[in-house]
């Protein structure tokens, strides 16, 4: 069975299907001659030959009950168990070979953050890597988030994802990726020139266009420490500024952003807030100054500091 090194946690394997090792080394780094621990993420995926109707991405159904997670979709069914840091799935043999893109985000990361959420912080967050560190980009949802990374990525940084990250509870500024992924509304992907370089999607009960990640992945993609954190304020007029904010209405403007989610497995999202509050916290405003707002997360993540 492989063990692989996700973020601080191991993951071990169980998958006879040669194909679905092949998706997880795309993810994370194999550890060698591994032994077991019991603190391990513990994953089983069997492949079985069975028939997929429909698309799984437009009928995934997530059910939440006390200790256990499920996810049923055409061809895919997961139970994760996260405070037993255990998941087992099975997935058509078709889509192991036709959506590879999809069995790595439901089958590998998905029950893999659920497991990391018991120890960690989710936030409903984009980050955007550089030189010098990650730049936490925090907003409600259709606040821009993901047209703003997208737009950094087109300029040349790094992007732990568009939506969501998990932070350390015990060093707030340690982030990992949770769903490395990049989707956009239609709307966006015109605005950033993407509509040909994207394929359709289903996120969120609407339609939308993913961003293929071509790029080979190395395991610093997926971690990073915190150099800002911008909550988006409003985006017109321009141009783009940033604008230091710190104590009660950082607090305030951070719980904004907050999602359900951030409060399962006895997660506090506040607590990170508090750790952050003032230290390099800014309101980004006038971000339809796009070219603006990329400009001033460039310095952040190069260490050059806020314009």
């Amino acid at each position: 069975m492989p063990v692989f090194h996700a973020g601080r946690d191991r993951v071990r394997l169980e998958a006879p299907e040669p194909a679905v090792p092949e998706l997880a080394a795309s993810l994370w780094p194999e550890v060698p001659d591994a032994d077991a621990r019991a603190d391990e993420l513990r994953l089983r995926i069997e492949v079985s030959d069975g028939a997929v109707e429909g698309d799984p991405e437009e009928a995934l159904l997530w059910d939440v009950s006390g200790d256990e997670t499920r996810l049923l979709a055409p061809g895919i069914e997961l139970t994760v168990r996260p405070r037993a840091r255990r998941a087992s799935a099975t997935v058509a043999r078709a889509l192991v070979s036709s959506r590879p893109d999809l069995v790595t985000r439901l089958l590998l990361e998905a029950p893999v953050t659920a497991m990391k959420m018991v120890m960690m912080q989710l936030l409903h967050a984009g980050a955007v890597v550089g030189p010098a560190g990650a730049v936490v980009v925090r907003g409600a949802a259709g606040a821009g988030k993901s047209t703003l990374v997208a737009a950094c990525r087109a300029a040349g940084l790094g992007f732990l994802g568009d939506e969501s990250l998990v932070v350390d509870r015990d060093d707030a500024d340690r982030l990992e990726a949770t769903l490395r992924d990049l989707v956009l509304t239609p709307e966006s992907a015109r605005l950033l020139g993407l509509e040909g370089a994207s394929v359709p999607a289903f996120s969120g009960g609407e339609r939308k266009r993913r961003v293929p990640l071509p790029e080979p992945l190395v395991p610093a993609d997926r971690l990073a420490r915190r150099v800002a954190t911008l909550l988006l304020g409003p985006r017109e007029p321009g141009p783009a500024r940033l604008v230091p904010v710190a104590g009660a209405a950082f607090l305030e403007a951070f719980a904004a952003g907050e999602i359900p989610q951030e409060r399962m497995y006895g997660g506090d999202p506040a607590a990170i807030a508090r750790a952050w509050a003032g230290r390099e916290t800014y309101f980004l405003t006038g971000a339809v100054d796009l070219g603006g707002a990329v400009d001033q997360i460039r310095d952040l993540v190069h260490g050059f500091g806020a314009r």
